[in-house]
This record gives structure tokens, sequence and C-alpha cells, in this order.
């Protein structure tokens, strides 16, 4: 993979994890509803949860457009990004283990943390090839 076409998808990645990180400021309660999760759920403790969440987000965004033109620092940034996405995969599969009745809201959370952490692995292996 040309450094050309590595930096460019990391700064596509930085971008859009930043965006999912601003979406529990900008829309929770809409965001809430796309993913599944019931509407008796979205409440004011539900939406400072989701919005440190969203914090963290806009971090690994930081972090990703910070490292994006050195190669070196990609090398941890970039395992580093898929280990947050299947931090985000077990947290999800917990309330699907436990039947706490948000399967749907759980599993879709998993699935974006599932495409995530394979993005960033699947751009790391091209990247060290």
């Amino acid at each position: 993979m040309s450094p050309h076409t590595l930096t460019t998808l990391i700064y596509a990645f930085a971008v859009g994890r930043t965006l999912i990180g601003l979406a529990p400021f900008v829309s929770a309660g809409r965001t809430a509803a796309m993913l599944g999760f019931p509407k008796d759920h979205d409440n004011a403790s539900a939406r400072i949860m989701a919005r440190l969440f969203g914090v963290r987000d806009v971090g690994l965004g930081a972090l990703a457009a910070w490292a994006a033109t050195d190669i070196d620092k990609l090398h941890f940034v970039m395992p580093f990004q898929a280990a947050m996405d299947l931090g985000d995969l077990i947290s999800a599969a917990i309330p699907v283990l436990k039947k706490q009745g948000i399967n749907r809201g759980a599993v879709m959370t998993g699935l974006f943390a599932i495409c995530g952490a394979t993005a960033w692995l699947s751009v790391f292996a091209m990247a060290v090839a």
C-alpha cells in the first residue's frame, strides 16, 4: 500500500471515528433508535454515558489523525484502535449473554465494533506487508 493511500485511509477512519463520537452530542435519541435500543431506555443517565463514549471516540479520531503520516506511530495506533473496538464488542456481548432485553441495540453495536476492528486490522496488515 502506498504511503499516500495509507494516509488517506487513516484520515478517513479518523473522520468516521470522530463523527461517531459526535453523534451522542448532536442527536442522542436518534442514534440510540438507529442502533435499536428501546425508547424507554433513552434518559439522562443513558445520554451522559453515551456522551462519555462519544468523547472517547473523538479522542480516538484525533489520535488516528495525529498518527496518519507517521508509519511508526501507526504501528501502535492501528492495533490500539482495533483493541478499542474489540473492547466495545465484549461490552456489547455482555447484555446479550445476560439476556438483559437490549439484544437488537447490543448486536448492532457489536456489528459496528466488528467492522471497526476488522477495518483497522486489515489496513494494518496491508501497511506492514
